[in-house]
């Protein structure tokens, strides 16, 4: 069964209210490379036989916890990309022989027709890997820039009382997108496009989405649900253009 949890006011799993439930297992997500899991979480996890899955879409680069597992994300906007597709990492060698399988159609080996095990086509190309492989030799200088991207965009609207960040140690922390939770946010995505300032949304509550339909209340949840929008944040960005969407900001907050 399903079990849906609140999270805290750094976005991620209330992991207090996650033990409170017997769990098989917990999926923990890191959202934008932040998380506030603790050694006594995981280690009560491993004392209660819990699976702990981390959901690491949008940490590659950031200092994560040590998961069973620990899945990421390559699509097109992430710090590491190959159009689509991801990685698993554990440090499980019959979970990751069980793996393998899994993502080749259940064979032992790739180049038959034998299936031992069930299985699905979660296989990249070689194309793929190439592209992959290429960015992951230049992983520091795509952290160094990410970093300093979030930095300047903090700098620049920490002292706007309309917007809040979430604490984030870039120690750390590698955000892969700049997040903000300000009020006015539909007027000021608005405003910001007719300045040629594209932005997103940040995600809505996830079990109020009509796929779960829960009736249940994640109050923290839908605060930031309601408040956060995603900046630009390329790789490719430079410090003019993001003076040019801050100064917009202040002035759509004036």
């Amino acid at each position: 069964m399903r079990i849906f949890v609140d999270i805290d006011d750094a976005l991620c799993l209330d992991y207090f209210e996650a033990m409170s439930i017997k769990a098989q297992a917990i999926i923990y997500v890191t959202l934008n490379g932040r998380n506030r899991c603790t050694l006594a979480f995981i280690k009560a996890c491993k004392d209660y036989d819990i699976a702990l899955i981390g959901d690491q879409a949008q940490s590659f680069g950031s200092n994560t916890p040590d998961f069973s597992i620990n899945s990421y994300s390559f699509s097109m906007p992430k710090i590491i990309t190959m159009g689509q597709g991801g990685c698993l990492t554990t440090n499980d060698d019959v979970l990751a022989k069980k793996i393998k399988y899994l993502k080749d159609h259940g064979r032992d080996s790739g180049g038959n027709d034998i299936h031992n095990y069930f299985g699905i086509n979660s296989k990249i190309t070689d194309l793929q890997a190439i592209v992959g492989l290429e960015q992951i030799k230049d992983i520091r200088w795509r952290v160094k820039i990410k970093k300093e991207i979030y930095g300047l965009y903090y700098s620049l609207l920490k002292d706007i009382k309309e917007i809040e960040f979430i604490p984030t140690d870039l120690d750390f922390v590698t955000p892969w997108f700049v997040d903000l939770y300000v009020n006015k946010r539909d007027g000021l995505i608005k405003f910001l496009k007719e300045n040629g300032i594209g932005t997103r949304k940040i995600y809505p509550v996830i079990p109020h989405q009509k796929v779960y339909n829960t009736k249940e209340s994640f109050p923290v949840a839908e605060k930031y649900s309601n408040k956060g929008l995603w900046l630009p944040s390329s790789l490719n960005l430079t410090g003019i253009q993001i003076d040019y969407i801050c100064n917009k900001i202040k002035e759509f907050y004036k």
